[in-house]
């Protein structure tokens, strides 16, 4: 396992199985290098993605992930992996094995390999072999109980009236359909029947499970009494806590969290602002997000979560496919041909 191989010397190295990533290395760099390893007569470009986080693109064809000063993930562009001569989807399969691992995004297909830590890139609009990424690479999604409150309230943003949601209502209206399907999906999964969806925000679901799973949901009501003055004097009772009192309060709570919502959304209208009095404007009505009340509203949808699913179930996207249906679309394909 201490072996090195260069990736220059044998591109066809990275699609074998008994290879780890750490083996690998792109012109004399492997994962766990120092950023000074990469001399600037080898670098191109680079650029932040935050105050620990870069991208270095060298003259080769690779580029390199820097984190606190580490590699931290390699990627292989188009000019170096097209000479492993894949044409195909299949020739992925038959280059690096099987996956159901297998995401869409943006016109892209990403083939993930979990246990090696590679994401093969393939790009379905041009047909072809795009990257090869290894080491830190972005995870194949799992579902939990946060992303069905996410969609959720994206498809609301898309249709705010739940009452009306239905296949027929938006079958017409593909962005909106297949946001539905997903949510759908997600509710059998988590274990919420489907008639209390459009009932969701009043919390009715809550009364189809026993109290007692909320165990969660009873120990952050305790300690907000610990740590207030007037609740520590008095006694807390789980049994005085019933499905009505939870169903109020979640429908306090969603409530709430709807007119947050909508201050996140204010300026969301805004493709792009060219002229001076139209950056002041959304400069001046965007103070509302900053880390802190960021923080708050994690906060907030935490709680929230708490009654979605008591369990704290996840779910690979590829299990939520196969067991409930879940649609297998590129959204962001969809919405850019709609809209």
């Amino acid at each position: 396992m201490n072996n090195k191989f260069e990736i220059l010397d044998n591109l066809s190295i990275i699609t074998q199985p008994g290879v780890s990533v750490s083996q690998l290395m792109l012109n004399g760099i492997s994962l766990g290098d120092d950023e000074s390893l990469l001399s600037i007569e080898f670098v191109e470009s680079q650029w932040q993605v935050d105050k620990m986080t870069k991208w270095v693109k060298s003259k080769i064809g690779g580029q390199y992930k820097i984190k606190n000063g580490k590699v931290v993930e390699i990627s292989l562009m188009e000019e170096l992996v097209e000479s492993l001569r894949i044409t195909s989807t299949k020739d992925i399969f038959q280059n690096f094995g099987p996956t159901k691992a297998i995401d869409k995004k943006y016109g892209q297909l990403l083939f993930h390999y979990e246990p090696r830590n590679i994401v093969v890139h393939w790009s379905e609009t041009d047909k072809k072999l795009t990257r090869i990424f290894w080491g830190d690479v972005i995870p194949y999604p799992t579902l939990r109980r946060e992303n069905l409150l996410e969609q959720y309230l994206d498809l609301r943003g898309f249709s705010p009236e739940p009452h009306s949601w239905s296949e027929k209502n938006f079958r017409n209206n593909p962005p909106r359909l297949y946001r539905y399907k997903q949510l759908d999906s997600l509710f059998q999964a988590f274990g919420i029947d489907l008639k209390y969806m459009q009932s969701f925000e009043e919390g009715e679901f809550i009364k189809a499970r026993p109290v007692t799973d909320y165990t969660e949901w009873f120990s952050d009501i305790e300690a907000y009494g610990l740590q207030t003055g007037l609740e520590r004097d008095r006694d807390f009772n789980r049994d005085t806590v019933n499905h009505d009192k939870l169903i109020r309060i979640f429908a306090y709570l969603f409530k709430y969290r709807m007119v947050l919502e909508r201050t996140l959304q204010y300026n969301s209208g805004w493709l792009e602002a060219g002229a001076t009095w139209a950056r002041y404007m959304i400069d001046k009505t965007e103070g509302f997000l900053n880390e802190e009340n960021r923080a708050y509203i994690k906060y907030l949808d935490n709680l929230l979560c708490f009654a979605i699913d008591p369990y704290q179930q996840q779910y690979k996207k590829y299990e939520l496919i196969e067991k409930y249906g879940y649609p297998d679309v590129d959204l962001s394909d969809i919405d850019a041909d709609y809209y």
